[in-house]
């Protein structure tokens, strides 16, 4: 029985690390204005073909983007089912561990049967930490599969915007760095990005559920 205050501790620590990791992994979106989006439909005022180079606030753009609203929220709710199940199976181990030990404290089972209960107590703390790292592993792939989807889908509509409009880069600036240090104000083209990205976003979303 002299293991178990230990045992107890250490899988605490670990459910601790493992919940503090969850509630601060989730993508957040960088704080930036929220873009006076332009009108489905409107042509680009600003673009003028051939120009060439062109460029997108990235915090602005991750703001203002449907699908990495949409995509957070439902990583969210993935998030809280993980704690969910790793707070239940934590839960039933205190519950026994404490059992156990009052059970010893009074007597009410023999030594031999409390270094069985423990040995056992032990087998479940591997599992429990097995389950943390399992748990966090596919988090960590849920998240990473989120900013892949959400990277092509720039991708393909920054590529489809830039040969329809004639130009040959688009670079991207943020407050914390970038390509693009500073620059004309009349070469950014994030408002007409995002809602680009938006409308091809609503589309996608409505033929899905015609699918249905």
């Amino acid at each position: 029985m002299k293991n178990l205050p230990y045992l107890i501790n250490f899988v605490l620590l670990a459910a601790i690390g493992f919940l503090y990791y969850l509630h601060f992994s989730t993508t957040q979106n960088p704080v930036s204005m929220e873009l006076p989006l332009q009108q489905e439909g409107e042509a680009p005022s600003n673009i003028l073909s051939g120009t060439g180079i062109y460029y997108v606030n990235t915090d602005s753009l991750w703001v203002n983007y449907e699908l990495v609203k949409d995509a957070q929220d439902n990583l969210k709710i993935e998030k809280l089912k993980l704690e969910s199940q790793f707070k239940t199976k934590l839960s039933a181990f205190e519950k026994e561990y404490i059992d156990l030990q009052n059970k010893a404290g009074k007597g009410l089972i023999t030594m031999e049967e409390a270094q069985r209960k423990e040995g056992e107590l032990m087998e479940k703390q591997q599992k429990l930490l097995e389950l943390k790292d399992e748990l966090a592993l596919k988090f960590m792939e849920m998240e990473q599969e989120m900013n892949e989807k959400i990277q092509i889908a720039i991708y393909e509509y920054l590529n489809k915007f830039r040969m329809q409009n004639d130009i040959n880069f688009v670079l991207g600036y943020n407050r914390g760095g970038g390509a693009v240090l500073i620059g004309n104000d009349s070469l950014e083209i994030t408002n007409s990005i995002v809602s680009g990205l938006n409308t091809d976003y609503k589309a996608q979303q409505l033929t899905e559920k015609v699918k249905k």
